[in-house]
């Protein structure tokens, strides 16, 4: 079982921890401005664009490593249609959360927490999800789903084993590669700052990387050992906003910087109320720096 040891876990971190996806997908119109004459129902629509988009990532094989069903990463994926500019074409924004459970707790932290503004697709009728290839681009909507399911893997493993989810990143950076030519916007550096390009160049930097090392030190030697020793925990923690900041030094305001605040804010606060005011000043000089946005909750937690 993957959580019965931590040693088991960092023994078998290539192999038997690993898990498939159980993802909960919601697809919504409440931000829908407007549809294209003569479209669809699109409510009708999005009810089956919903089972189809979960049975895709719930059906398919992703890895090449056992799992039992208890052990399936939760992930809870929401797309927002905003707009139908023409028939079967949508405009939409999507939200990934992906979560793992601590060790020896009924707690389950968020290791992935990112809002994707460029979830543009067609979607006619009889498209065909199953025809994804990792190896070529077929239709806009697969390659996001896959390009999310291969991101979801990696933050898993990474936050296991240091830099296990290196594989799945290489896929997802193959999906990025496939899907430039497409047209279709998100996939280009030139298009935004805060798309799944630059997500993939940050995650690959090696400027970058003492985030994810600080990522697995995060979850593995904090999280998973707060019950143990509360304060070696929070000094792991402590540890990964160092390595956080120690990035940001290269690519200041970086998407993967931003994205980690997203993930792990009120997590952080939460955690570190009721440490020492040494250690919360350490968390508060960093997010005071990174995390300006939160800032006001940061307060609250020095109080």
């Amino acid at each position: 079982m993957k959580y019965l040891l931590g040693l088991i876990i960092l023994c078998f971190c290539g192999n038997s921890y690993a898990q498939e996806l159980k993802f909960t997908v919601q697809v919504t119109t409440e931000q829908m401005k407007a549809a294209a004459n003569g479209a669809v129902n699109v409510k009708d629509v999005a009810n089956t664009m919903q089972q189809e988009i979960s049975s895709f990532l719930n059906s398919r094989i992703w890895t090449n490593d056992k799992f039992n069903e208890n052990e399936k990463i939760k992930c809870y994926l929401v797309i927002n249609i905003t707009e139908v500019p023409e028939q079967y074409s949508y405009k939409a924004n999507a939200q990934l959360q992906v979560s793992r459970p601590v060790y020896g707790t009924s707690y389950e932290t968020l290791v992935l927490n990112y809002i994707d503004a460029d979830f543009d697709f067609s979607y006619p009728p009889g498209l065909q999800l199953n025809n994804y290839n990792d190896n070529s681009f077929s239709n806009n909507i697969s390659s996001l789903l896959a390009f999310y399911a291969y991101i979801s893997l990696g933050f898993d493993y990474d936050s296991f084993s240091k830099n296990g989810g290196s594989p799945f990143f290489e896929k997802a950076q193959n999906v990025v590669n496939n899907a430039q030519q497409s047209g279709n916007t998100g996939w280009k550096s030139v298009e935004s700052q805060n798309n799944k390009y630059w997500l993939m160049e940050n995650i690959n930097s090696s400027q970058m990387q003492s985030i994810r090392e600080g990522l697995y030190s995060y979850h593995r030697t904090g999280l998973d050992n707060f019950l143990k020793d509360p304060t070696a925990a929070r000094a792991s923690m402590i540890d990964c906003l160092n390595k956080v900041k120690k990035a940001s030094e290269f690519k200041p305001g970086a998407i993967l910087i931003r994205t980690f605040f997203k993930t792990k804010d009120s997590e952080l606060i939460s955690i570190f109320t009721e440490a020492t005011q040494e250690e919360k000043q350490k968390v508060y000089d960093v997010a005071r720096q990174l995390d300006p946005s939160s800032l006001t909750l940061y307060d609250k937690m020095m109080k």
